[in-house]
């Protein structure tokens, strides 16, 4: 996969990094991934997301600020639309109650030294970079006379007579001291505390339905789907065992990938 650096496209004002472009003119995604987790991911050929209220990172990913509930957010829709308070404070109650429904899996825009250091934990993690135009692809998104749209709604397999589709959100950092909008804002699932900024977060996220299935404690992850491994680029950590290396790279060219290894 051919990326551009951004300073020839455009510029992130953030102190961390550059966002990086692919040759199809979006942005370039990492994700580090431990490679036990990778291994899996190619056997499966799927994704796996994680439970919200089991981010071991962040466990208050999600969370939404607690004035959302006494004094919820009011701008120009929700006094257009003349949203009573109660309503507003409904919703944020769905949004907490939908965290044990709410399944992600996390990339960064950042590609930085900095990233790879914290995140790829100093080489004993892998890494993943996709486009985000190859990564919706790869989850089944479509277009539709120059519209996009999430992929079709599918079961979930762990969980009986559930189903699921996925769509990509930037996370939204926020003091933590004030409301943000609930409605119409499915970005509030996708609230993070200030402190993660660095982290330039894009996720994948799956909310489970219908409201009247639950979702059992023991189901920690689910699986979507990779249609198409097309653009995915897989790099070794130098800290890997070989012989895991040896696994994921038997797996990778199984999908027609090339890995690359620590020099």
């Amino acid at each position: 996969m051919n990326v551009v650096p951004a300073d020839r496209i455009s510029k992130l004002k953030r102190k961390t990094g550059a966002m990086i472009y692919s040759d199809d003119g979006s942005r370039v995604l990492t994700n580090f991934i431990p490679p036990q987790f990778l291994l899996a991911l190619l056997q499966a050929r799927a994704f796996h997301l994680v439970r919200l209220d089991q981010q071991r990172g962040d466990p208050d990913d999600g969370k939404l600020p607690p004035a959302c509930f006494d004094q919820p957010y009011r701008g120009a829709v929700e006094d257009a639309l003349r949203i009573p308070d109660r309503i507003l404070k409904s919703h944020a109650r769905t949004f907490e109650s939908d965290r044990i429904r709410t399944f992600i899996m996390s990339w960064t825009i950042d590609p930085s030294e900095h990233m790879q250091a914290e995140y790829g934990k100093h080489g004993q993690r892998c890494r993943l970079q996709i486009s985000e135009s190859r990564l919706k692809a790869s989850l089944g998104f479509e277009r539709k006379q120059e519209c996009e749209f999430p992929p079709r709604r599918r079961p979930v397999p762990e969980i009986r007579g559930a189903d699921t589709t996925v769509e990509l959100f930037e996370a939204n950092y926020t003091t933590n001291t004030e409301a943000i909008p609930v409605v119409p804002s499915p970005f509030a699932a996708a609230h993070k505390r200030e402190q993660y900024r660095d982290e330039a977060e894009i996720r994948i996220q799956a909310v489970l339905r219908p409201h009247d299935i639950p979702v059992p404690p023991k189901v920690t992850v689910i699986r979507w789907p990779i249609l198409s491994f097309a653009g995915l680029g897989i790099s070794i950590g130098a800290k890997v065992d070989s012989d895991l290396a040896d696994k994921i790279r038997v797996e990778a060219e199984g999908v027609g990938l090339v890995v690359h290894l620590p020099t």
